[in-house]
């Protein structure tokens, strides 16, 4: 039989591939938490963007874009509501 290529144990018939079944579940434990923090790391840049585009953006990144005029005059903090993610945009 042959051996894990990370820890060297022997494999058995029902490993699958040319790692032991703890080092694989290892790896899939690293690949999610690699994930989670993506994840936690653009949740914080999109909000931020957000925060942003209150401040800083026009009338047609706005959510009520044509629904009621804004009567701000020093940005869009008080009225502004992102409207998301467009559909059929890329990225």
């Amino acid at each position: 039989m042959n051996t894990c290529d990370r820890c060297g144990i022997q494999l058995t018939k029902n490993d699958r591939s040319d790692i032991c079944m703890s080092c694989e579940l290892t790896l899939a434990d690293d690949v999610i938490s690699g994930l989670e923090a993506e994840n936690t790391r653009l949740k914080a840049e999109r909000s931020a963007a957000v925060e942003d585009l209150k401040r800083l953006g026009s009338c047609t990144v706005c959510k009520h874009n044509g629904e009621a005029a804004c009567v701000e005059d020093s940005g869009h903090e008080k009225c502004f509501a992102w409207r998301g993610a467009q559909e059929g945009a890329e990225g």
